[in-house]
């Protein structure tokens, strides 16, 4: 897999770049919320115009299921594109056709189009092969910068590639690569996984494969409960991933000296009942949920952060961290990892909701080693999974 600095300055200059992108981010009445996965792609897009490139970029947003949403389209992303680069962006309010082959024909060395989201075409999700003949048709040159998508089988990210004899990957890309390979493969010892959130279903065969070189795995999230139920403790009503429990069961069974579970809750009715919220030891009463990890539990799990010189991988929120009350455990563990990269130890975090919850404990991504930008990509790379954006390009 080539990546996008092996190249000398000529080999970009005037070129037709296809650059697909992730600028997947939350926007709320044209607004965006969160922009850290555009800031992330800027170093290959800077890289690329500096060069020469005529730059064409490309992404999705949202799930406008192949149709027209106005709300969805990437206008604001272009904006505020070119409020981070203080670059002019042109915006091109169509995915394929006339229009965007004629603004491409126009387009001077080291400029940039930003098209219209590529899911208001149904072929992006068809894998049609059609459209990716049509989108690879504008360039000369196919870059993939979006880990976060790697693992669909899209056709901006796989079919489409089919068609360049250079096909090469951004430098975003080849740097969740080098992290999670390194947490995968070969991490630096002791290597300790803090996992959370609330399907197992959705990580059983990442804790499997993570297991293999993990020393100790912390559990918190709504994830906790189904542990606890598979071992025999009183959850009350707190969720529970019913298809995952005797997998947990057997998991546990199988690594009863690497996994940590809590033992102590914050509990309360429902998560609008601010008038019986209280911290338990060991089973939750009936009538009660589990919404964050208790005190106890949070001085045990920041005592082992604290002792480890290795590596430290992050996925999923230890609590139900939007509302305050249930909260501190998830702030208190951002906290605690934020001071580990200055003592060496290699700290790296799955995206989706957890970059959400370092985001609100207000921790500089400075302080972080890696965040990844890529949350099911990140999982399914993890687990050994092949991913389909990432092996086109080999």
């Amino acid at each position: 897999m080539k990546v996008v600095k092996e190249f000398n300055k000529e080999f970009y200059n005037g070129k037709k770049i296809f650059l697909r992108v992730d600028f997947n981010v939350p926007i709320d009445n044209g607004k965006i919320i969160e922009d850290y996965r555009i800031k992330m792609a800027t170093r290959t897009i800077k890289y690329l115009i500096e060069r020469g490139g005529k730059l064409i970029i490309a992404s999705h947003l949202g799930r406008p299921e192949g149709k027209v949403d106005k709300s969805l389209s990437m206008k604001p992303v272009a904006i505020r594109l070119a409020e981070i680069l203080g670059n002019k962006i042109k915006f091109v309010n169509e995915v394929v056709g006339k229009k965007v082959a004629k603004e491409v024909e126009n387009m001077k060395n080291g400029e940039i189009i930003l098209i219209e989201n590529l899911r208001f075409e149904s072929g992006e999700l068809e894998n049609n092969t059609t459209f990716a003949r049509q989108l690879s048709s504008i360039a000369d040159i196919y870059i993939n910068d979006a880990f976060g998508t790697c693992h669909r089988k899209h056709a901006s990210v796989h079919n489409m590639v089919k068609n360049f004899s250079h096909k090469i990957c951004g430098v975003l890309v080849a740097k969740e690569v080098k992290y999670l390979e390194e947490i995968r493969d070969f991490p630096k010892r002791p290597l300790l996984v803090i996992i959370g959130g609330s399907k197992i279903s959705d990580k059983i065969y990442t804790l499997e494969q993570l297991t293999r070189n993990a020393d100790k795995i912390l559990i918190g999230g709504a994830l906790a409960y189904t542990f606890l139920s598979a071992i025999g403790k009183e959850i009350g009503n707190s969720l529970i991933d019913k298809d995952g429990e005797k997998w947990a069961k057997k998991f546990i069974e199988k690594n009863i000296n690497k996994i940590i579970l809590p033992d102590d809750h914050i509990i309360s009715k429902n998560q609008f009942d601010n008038n019986n919220i209280k911290n338990i030891e060991n089973n939750i009463p009936k009538g009660f949920k589990g919404f964050d990890i208790g005190p106890n539990t949070l001085k045990k799990y920041q005592k082992i952060i604290q002792e480890c010189n290795g590596t430290i991988f992050w996925n999923g929120p230890l609590g139900m961290f939007e509302q305050e009350q249930y909260s501190k455990g998830t702030i208190e563990i951002a906290k605690t990892l934020s001071k580990m990269k200055d003592k060496g130890t290699t700290t790296v975090i799955g995206g989706g909701d957890t970059i959400r919850a370092i985001n609100y404990a207000s921790i500089d991504h400075n302080l972080i080693t890696h965040i990844s930008t890529g949350g099911g990509a990140a999982m399914d790379f993890l687990s050994g999974k092949q991913l389909p954006g990432l092996t086109i390009l080999d």
